[in-house]
């Protein structure tokens, strides 16, 4: 096959049969007593190597994932060559939701291939380059404490229902207490030290770390009397 030439209209890569050849005229001072019919031979274009880069790439935890942008470098003006899909390698990097982890992932974003009219002229490794998910925002929703009958303590026990992923393993602690030991409805319940903590909760970011709400403390169903004369208990 003869030689085809490319968008830039350099002659395409690959190796064509015969298209080199010497014709049957010889030169020299005895070329008269040689008979020659002339040779071809096979001719051959190496790809040209060429490089590439991912830029961006990230997501915020638990939503989709956006790959970057792959850009190539060394492409001849006019051909028409553009890199492959990138990929993002997610094995192992996994929550208990099967989200990607939050942090910067190293080397998990590629791409490997090229496309277009030309990219037969190229010779490509591929590229890598880091991924980021960041952290998501954990919001705390309608923050309440039980009611307790009077124990001569303040410590409260409270519930804190969040926005979690389904799945994930993350518990809330807290330190709680109302706002003194005696008998009230209403009274205020405050936290403090909100944290969290679980195999995923790396994957969250707590904004608040204290708040308050409100319970009652209720009186003893009853009492009993102990001792006699001057010296009595109440139990």
């Amino acid at each position: 096959a003869g030689m085809t030439q490319s968008s830039s209209l350099n002659w395409n890569a690959g190796t064509y049969t015969g298209a080199q050849s010497v014709g049957s005229t010889l030169g020299g001072t005895d070329a008269g007593n040689y008979v020659f019919a002339g040779t071809t031979g096979s001719y051959t274009i190496d790809p040209l190597t060429i490089t590439g880069s991912i830029t961006g790439g990230g997501n915020t935890y638990g939503s989709a994932l956006a790959a970057g942008t792959a850009g190539l470098s060394g492409v001849l003006t006019n051909d028409i060559v553009t890199p492959g899909a990138v990929t993002i390698n997610t094995t192992g990097l996994l929550s208990s939701s099967n989200n990607l982890k939050a942090g910067t992932h190293t080397g998990i974003q590629s791409v490997t291939t090229l496309g277009g009219t030309d990219a037969a002229n190229y010779g490509f490794a591929g590229a890598t380059a880091n991924y980021t998910v960041t952290t998501k925002p954990i919001t705390l929703i309608g923050i309440t404490a039980a009611n307790k009958i009077y124990d001569g303590n303040t410590t409260a026990t409270a519930v804190i229902p969040d926005d979690r992923l389904g799945g994930d393993v993350l518990t809330v602690g807290y330190s709680a207490s109302f706002s003194d030991r005696h008998v009230a409805a209403g009274k205020t319940v405050t936290l403090s030290g909100i944290n969290l903590s679980g195999a995923d909760a790396g994957n969250y970011s707590l904004g608040a770390t204290s708040g308050s709400t409100a319970a009652n403390i209720t009186q003893l169903a009853s009492v009993a009397w102990t001792g006699a004369g001057g010296n009595t208990l109440w139990s």
